[in-house]
C-alpha cells in the first residue's frame, strides 16, 4: 500500500497533499502538489519565494472563501510571526523546500 502524505495545520488546514495522484506518481518523502484553489510557495524571512531546492518556510495565500485561523489569542508576538512579512501569507514556521 502506497501513503499518501499531505501537509496542513491547525491554522489553514490541509492545503497540500498527494491524495490525487496516481499510485505510481507519488515521490517518496513528497508531501504532495498544492491542492485546488491554493498558492503555496517556499519563502524566507522576509516572504520573498526561494529559489527551487532552498529550504524556506511554507506559506499559503488562501483563497478568498478559505477559512483559517484569524490570529492567536493573547499572543500577539505569534501572530505576527504566523501572519509572514509579505502582505496575506499565512506562515506557520514549518520548513520545506520545493
Amino acid at each position: 500500500m502506497t501513503p499518501l502524505d499531505q501537509f496542513g495545520s491547525s491554522e489553514h488546514g490541509l492545503p497540500v497533499g498527494n491524495r490525487f495522484a496516481e499510485r505510481d506518481q507519488v515521490r517518496p518523502g513528497s508531501m504532495g502538489k498544492a491542492l485546488p484553489g491554493q498558492c503555496i510557495a517556499v519563502v524566507d524571512e522576509d516572504g520573498a519565494p526561494v529559489a527551487p531546492g532552498t529550504v524556506g518556510f511554507i506559506a499559503s495565500l488562501p483563497p478568498p472563501d478559505a477559512t483559517y485561523a484569524l490570529g492567536y489569542w493573547n499572543n500577539p508576538e505569534a501572530e505576527r510571526a504566523g501572519s509572514g512579512a509579505a502582505s496575506g501569507w499565512i506562515v506557520t514556521g514549518d520548513l520545506g523546500r520545493q
